[in-house]
């Protein structure tokens, strides 16, 4: 098989989780094929990224790329990740030289058949807001683990924002509820299934 090797946009590998699990190939970014095309998927069980791939990935398709071989390339300094695929990942980093390893074992979560789930006959509400915020307001509510409940109100209200195992509260002020992106996002989704 001939030496494959692709620009990956974004540090997709954040979302993976790092240990096996029966359900989620421990460590690694799955490349995945959908009705739009490639995709790089990561999870941890709780979340789940996916993002648009080039299509010479299709050979390597239910492959798991190890996420140490996608963070040697996403290192500082670099505004995009260079990833070799053939018998092997190989992580390229123009100042750090490669980090090559085999792909993970195990099958990678059927991310097509979550994301129809997700894109079919439910009712959806947009609000855009800065995730930045969020952060910043979970931390000042000193919410445990950063975690916090969101309470999306009917219309263009402000979010209430109850921290996890700490008293108080916040507010969050939507950016936008745009319909037009419940269709973009829905249509982004079914992509994939």
């Amino acid at each position: 098989m001939l030496e494959t090797t692709v620009i990956v946009s974004a540090p997709i590998h954040k979302s993976c989780e790092t240990k096996p699990t029966a359900h989620i190939a421990g460590g690694g970014v799955g490349i995945v094929k959908g009705r739009g095309g490639m995709y790089l998927a990561a999870t941890n069980g709780k979340m789940l990224a996916a993002i648009p791939a080039d299509d010479a990935l299709e050979p390597f398709v239910g492959r798991v790329i190890p996420a140490n071989v996608m963070a040697h390339a996403a290192r500082p300094g670099t505004k995009s990740m260079l990833v070799s695929l053939n018998g092997t990942a190989k992580g390229r980093h123009p100042k750090h030289g490669d980090c090559e390893s085999d792909f993970v074992d195990g099958p990678f979560t059927p991310v097509a058949a979550i994301s129809a789930t997700a894109a079919a006959g439910r009712n959806y509400r947009a609000v855009s807001f800065d995730a930045g915020f969020l952060r910043t307001l979970a931390d000042s509510l000193n919410a445990k683990d950063g975690l916090v409940t969101l309470l999306i109100p009917e219309g263009a209200g402000p979010i209430v924002v109850i921290p996890r195992a700490s008293a108080g509260f916040g507010l969050l002020m939507p950016c936008t509820t745009d319909k037009d992106c419940i269709e973009s996002g829905l249509k982004r989704v079914s992509e994939l299934a």
